[in-house]
C-alpha cells in the first residue's frame, strides 16, 4: 500500500540506491521524503537489542545501525525538511542518535 512505502524501502540492500536518489534530487518532494523515512525506519529497526534475536542477530543489526547512523547525519537537513512525514515514535528514537533535538510524545 502506498503508506507502507517507507516499511518496503527500509532494506540495507536498498541503502545505497536510496542515498543516491536523496542526494541527486530528481525526484519529487514527496518521494524523496518517503526515501528519507525509510531510512530513519531502517534505524530505528535496527537500534535496540532484543532477546527475540540471537546473538548473531543482534550483533548484525547493531553493525546495520552503525553504517545507517553516519549517513543519515550527513543528511540531517534533508531530515528536517521531511520531518512532518516521520512518526513521532520513530523521531524519539532516530532523531537523538543523529543529534537532532526530539521533543515529540
Amino acid at each position: 500500500m502506498v503508506q507502507d512505502e517507507e516499511l518496503l524501502l527500509a532494506k540495507l540492500d536498498y541503502l545505497p540506491m536510496t542515498l543516491k536518489a536523496i542526494d541527486e534530487q530528481k525526484y519529487p518532494k514527496h518521494k524523496i521524503d518517503i526515501l528519507i523515512e525509510s531510512i530513519c525506519v531502517l534505524l530505528y529497526d535496527n537500534t535496540f537489542q532484543s532477546e527475540e534475536y540471537s546473538n548473531e542477530e543482534n550483533e548484525l543489526r547493531q553493525r546495520i545501525a552503525e553504517e545507517v547512523r553516519p549517513e543519515l547525519i550527513k543528511r540531517k537537513d534533508k531530515i528536517l525538511e521531511a520531518e512532518l512525514h516521520i512518526m513521532d515514535y520513530i523521531k524519539n528514537v532516530v532523531f537523538p542518535q543523529i543529534g537532532i533535538a526530539s521533543n515529540f510524545r
